[in-house]
């Protein structure tokens, strides 16, 4: 029952997004696939709630606040990127993002682990920043 409770919280969430025509972002950058390193991608699309603005700046709070070293040594990397953009759709494609969405992806030695944090994120904004925030943390610090 839990679950059909999150599916549908879920499912009013992005069908109840506003207009995201103040985002500002940054595209995607393209490395090669032999440097080690977190990837943190923040995927939204034209339309965006309340709920997903919130997603975007929390990440980027914990990014900054609590990993600046690793941003600029470029072992922790984020990416906030307009999946409806055509020159976006394959890598919105390959992560399988409808609408909004976080993933981290950990490349060590050419491979790639890849993390879809989604869930976690829409699950965890109905506890509270707090909670959002230490599992987000938790989860890149055990990547890293």
């Amino acid at each position: 029952m839990k679950n059909i409770s999150f599916l549908f919280l879920y499912i009013v969430l992005m069908v109840s997004c506003g207009d995201k025509n103040s985002k500002i972002s940054q595209e995607p950058i393209l490395l090669s696939n032999d440097k080690d390193r977190v990837e943190v991608m923040y995927f939204y699309g034209k339309q965006s709630c309340m709920s997903c603005g919130d997603i975007e700046k929390y990440t980027k709070d914990i990014i900054r606040d609590s990993f600046p070293n690793e941003v600029e040594s470029s072992k922790v990397i984020l990416r906030i990127i307009d999946g409806s953009k055509k020159e976006n759709l394959k890598i919105a494609e390959k992560y399988e993002i409808v609408g909004s969405g976080l993933i981290i992806s950990k490349w060590e030695d050419g491979e790639e682990e890849i993390h879809d944090l989604t869930a976690f994120s829409f699950n965890h904004l109905t506890t509270g920043e707090k909670e959002f925030k230490e599992g987000f943390t938790k989860k890149l610090k055990s990547l890293l």
